[in-house]
């Protein structure tokens, strides 16, 4: 098993101002995030629980996926699951409902980790009450305020 001396994206995020990451670092960060989720999904792997937390950073740069404890197996290409698990600020809505889910309740919580790392913070965080947060999550509305040119173009 590789050491992962840089920590994790949360603990690196600290260390910016603001919490902030760069956005080439982001870019650098969710495709290797994408290239391991890829590679979880082709084997009908679901993480359950991506957030910058469970993202380590070696000290060459090489990212890596962490904590699989909540991870599950989808027996089927069609399987789905629907188990209350996870981080409640990154959680899809699909999951937070207790809903039929599959690999796609990763993406989200990728989309909510690119969030976290571009504002400093998961969307909501100053909501401490589970029960309030997960009301919220199917009525949220796309953040507003700069991106880049790219991100701008696509939408």
């Amino acid at each position: 098993m590789e050491y992962a001396q840089g920590g994790s994206v949360r603990t690196l995020m600290k260390a910016c101002k603001d919490s902030v990451v760069e956005e080439k670092y982001v870019s650098i960060i969710t495709r290797e995030v994408l290239n391991g989720l890829s590679y979880l999904h082709k084997s009908s792997i679901i993480h359950r629980d991506l957030k910058a937390a469970n993202i380590l950073v070696t000290s060459t740069g090489k990212v890596m996926i962490c904590d699989f404890g909540v991870s599950a197996l989808l027996v089927t290409a069609s399987s789905k699951r629907n188990t209350l698990v996870g981080t409640p600020h990154w959680m899809a809505p699909e999951v937070a409902h207790a809903s039929a889910y599959d690999t796609k309740a990763d993406i989200w919580s990728l989309g909510i980790m690119i969030y976290e790392m571009i504002k400093g913070s998961a969307p909501n965080s100053h909501i401490v009450d589970q029960a309030k947060l997960i009301q919220l999550i199917p009525r949220m509305k796309p953040p507003s305020g700069m991106f880049a040119r790219v991100a701008k173009r696509r939408t």
